[in-house]
């Protein structure tokens, strides 16, 4: 109980601090449950016992159902397997301007293609001339904006390119929940890709 009321009054609310002390509510729970039982016995209560694991199995079977497949964070992960697919991949830029994240690059696979990071609406220029200076031909945009089309135009007016939309990744069913239920810490964006021609 004590690590509870201290969590709530730490400022920095995130799941990966609730996580290790999961097993060790699942140890407690388990331990108690041979107390419960004898409890439920004494004062007949064993069609209560019962309802409780027929309730425990049902509820727990249908949360397995729902989120075996899903995943957290599939917008950062989804588009960079997609892109990885791709067998015309010379260069990529990720347009972050919902929110910064570090690009785990490592599921674009190996070798890595160069890709360049725009975070900033006011850095628009310089991250375009960065990306002219480096002479890589760039065919690959993700795109994670509220504005999807004015950042699509403006890329294609800077690149003089053609941008064709390829995917729409959205939020999982895991991501949602979490912006549910925490809001302020998980953010459940949509990722456009598109491939310019």
């Amino acid at each position: 109980m004590s690590f509870f009321i201290a969590h709530s009054l730490i400022a920095n609310k995130q799941e990966r601090f609730l996580l290790p002390i999961i097993p060790i509510i699942i140890i407690l729970a388990v331990a108690g449950l041979p107390r419960i039982k004898s409890w439920s016995q004494k004062i007949s209560f064993q069609k209560t016992y019962r309802g409780m694991w027929i309730y425990f199995w049902i509820l727990n079977s249908i949360l397995l159902a729902l989120t075996i497949f899903h995943y957290g964070k599939k917008d950062r992960v989804e588009p960079l397997v997609f892109v990885s697919d791709q067998k015309n991949v010379s260069g990529i830029i990720i347009v972050q301007y919902n929110y910064s994240f570090l690009v785990p690059d490592y599921y674009f696979g190996k070798p890595t293609p160069p890709y360049f990071i725009f975070e900033d609406k006011n850095k628009f220029n310089d991250n375009c001339i960065e990306v002219i200076k480096s002479n890589i031909p760039i065919n690959y945009y993700i795109v994670y904006s509220d504005s999807v089309e004015v950042e699509k135009r403006r890329l294609e007016n800077t690149f003089h390119k053609t941008l064709t939309l390829e995917n729409v990744i959205t939020p999982s069913l895991g991501d949602w929940l979490a912006h549910l239920v925490n809001p302020r810490y998980n953010k459940s964006n949509t990722a456009s890709i598109f491939m310019s021609k």
